[in-house]
């Protein structure tokens, strides 16, 4: 009765030791091939009038890295004449590809660096926020395309949730304002 016991208690410590290192692999392992993720940031542009905007992506980690898809969000207010500013709202789709340049031995915090292209559509005054009396000079929305290089900083804060920054450079086709626009946001990562 008693040896049966013992054998009984070895296997319970057995098995919550196991338990216990294997959290401990797991815990290591946040970003692992073929790991889902969604992303949630808000964004703004460097500009002398920003607004705020943000983006949702999906993705998913590679050995590398990871690739990423979504759709994008921003405005600005940009000078019409010498007294009046317009209001620019940017919407696009996109997907890119970020590559992991340095990270720690658990990946809690990871520098990515990367590349895409994106299509979408620019609106001029879409609130229609400038007088009747005033001409925009530009159409009320144009076609643009593009691409983008970024860099990022993930930091998860837990197992399965990510702090991110990040910084883009869009390079804009068919845009009325401007061709060359940078971005920085602040999100949120969820590992699925």
């Amino acid at each position: 009765m008693c040896k049966s016991v013992n054998k009984t208690a070895r296997a319970v410590i057995l098995m919550a030791f196991a338990m216990y290192a294997l959290q401990f692999d797991a815990h290591g392992q946040r970003t692992m091939r073929y790991q889902s993720f969604l992303t949630c940031s808000i964004t703004t542009p460097y500009a002398s009038n920003p607004d705020v905007g943000g983006h949702i992506n999906y993705g998913q980690y590679t050995l590398d890295g990871y690739w990423v898809t979504g759709v994008y969000s921003i405005g600005r207010r940009q000078s019409q004449t010498e007294y009046t500013r317009i209001q620019t709202l940017t919407l696009r789709a996109y997907g890119q590809y970020m590559h992991r340049l340095v990270s720690d031995r658990k990946r809690i915090a990871s520098l990515y660096a990367g590349a895409g292209a994106f299509i979408g559509y620019e609106f001029y005054d879409p609130f229609d926020k400038l007088p009747e009396h005033m001409d925009k000079n530009t159409e009320d929305n144009v076609f643009i395309y593009g691409v983008t290089g970024s860099m990022e900083l993930e930091i998860f804060i837990l197992k399965k949730l990510a702090l991110t920054l990040s910084a883009n450079m869009p390079l804009t086709f068919g845009s009325e304002s401007s061709w060359l626009r940078g971005n920085s946001s602040i999100g949120l990562r969820f590992n699925l």
